[in-house]
């Protein structure tokens, strides 16, 4: 039997795996197993965050983060409301390069990624993917210390999140 775990960031999700393979192949079927279980890994996490995301509103079909629509019913209704509120905006830099040099396929997954490491620090509902390579985070009520603290914190954990690259404004 041949096992391997699905992660999502630090979590582990479970395992796939495969009985009775060919033993020559081993190096064949290990390889594969491990790319499949990083995209299936991803598609999870992805259906996790549509579960806690109200059905009405609009979400990017790979992130399942709201979408461009759904950002901008946002601010209309906080702008109506006259609500304070913070936005933090986020571009994954360099992903045109990182598909070329890797592959569109890959270039998806480092964007579920991305959504992953912000889902650490924001709540799903607060996150939209509103371009290709953009992300924004709405906080309602947040005062200046509360959003200097959030920015603070992920900028650190950008030091150790590889291959996600954000530049974070």
């Amino acid at each position: 039997i041949l096992m391997f775990p699905l992660f999502s960031g630090q979590k582990l999700l479970g395992y796939i795996g495969v009985e009775n393979f060919d033993a020559d192949r081993l190096a064949y079927a290990k390889d594969l197993l491990s790319e499949y279980s990083k995209y299936l890994a991803a598609k999870l996490v992805a259906m996790l965050r549509l579960r806690q995301l109200d059905p009405s509103r609009g979400s990017d079909h790979l992130t399942a983060l709201g979408n461009q629509a759904a950002f901008n019913e946002e601010l209309d209704k906080l702008k109506e409301q006259r609500q304070v509120s913070s936005l933090i905006y986020f571009d994954l830099y360099n992903l045109q390069a990182f598909n070329a040099s890797h592959s569109p396929q890959e270039g998806n997954l480092l964007l579920q990624n991305t959504a992953d490491f912000l889902n650490r620090y924001f709540d799903v509902r607060q996150l939209y993917r509103i371009g290709g390579k953009l992300f924004a985070a709405v906080m309602t009520e947040a005062d200046q210390a509360e959003l200097d603290a959030k920015m603070a914190a992920v900028k650190e954990g950008l030091k150790t999140s590889d291959p996600v690259k954000l530049k974070v404004a």
